[in-house]
């Protein structure tokens, strides 16, 4: 359900194609196991402004207040779905690929400091380097959310979780992927700390 509030958000702007990328890093225990830490929904949206980028973040701070249609009218889903699933989440967006806004919150930063206040956006004019191995690209991709140490998955391990959300997100979105006017996949990767495959 969590990821459904964001696939809500990128259909709104107007996304044709959204990725949902599940990464598995190995866990030490009493038996080493690969498990998601890191989630990250890419759109090909029309991405957000400086403004945009910066109120998203807030808890009840969306743009569509007291729209008549559409989804995602309440600014909650962005924020209320990632704190949900992870202490870190961020956004990375562009509508020129030259000038990338970044944001982010960390609950851990937050009771550190004990600051109440989101850190400022930060431009850029390139993504991490971690995100061309997993194919985001500035000229066909416009916002990527990114959950950091999630931490309070249901389903630990890629696979499981891939079949998991595979169900309830092709009930929820039927009629637009039936439609034809969204196509939703699920990628998992492995991250050995050398490389991403």
């Amino acid at each position: 359900m969590a990821l459904a509030e964001l696939i809500d958000n990128s259909i709104q702007a107007d996304s044709e194609n959204i990725r949902i990328i599940l990464i598995e890093r190995i866990r030490e225990g009493k038996r080493r196991t690969w498990n998601v830490d890191e989630i990250l929904i890419v759109d090909d949206g029309h991405g957000m402004s400086k403004d945009e980028t910066m109120r998203c973040l807030r808890f009840g701070g969306g743009t569509r207040h007291g729209a008549k249609k559409g989804l995602g009218k309440f600014g909650f889903g962005l924020p209320n779905s990632s704190a949900s699933q992870c202490p870190r989440f961020e956004v990375y967006t562009w509508q020129n690929p030259s000038v990338i806004y970044r944001n982010y919150f960390d609950f851990n930063e937050i009771y550190k400091e004990k600051t109440e206040f989101l850190p400022e956006v930060e431009e850029s004019n390139s993504l991490p380097g971690s995100f061309s191995h997993l194919g985001i690209d500035v000229n066909k991709n416009n916002t990527v959310i990114r959950w950091i140490d999630c931490d309070r998955l249901s389903f630990k391990t890629g696979g499981r979780l891939a079949k998991h959300i595979e169900k309830p997100v092709g009930r929820i979105f039927r009629h637009f992927i039936n439609d034809g006017l969204i196509n939703i996949k699920i990628d998992v990767y492995q991250d050995n700390g050398d490389k991403i495959s």
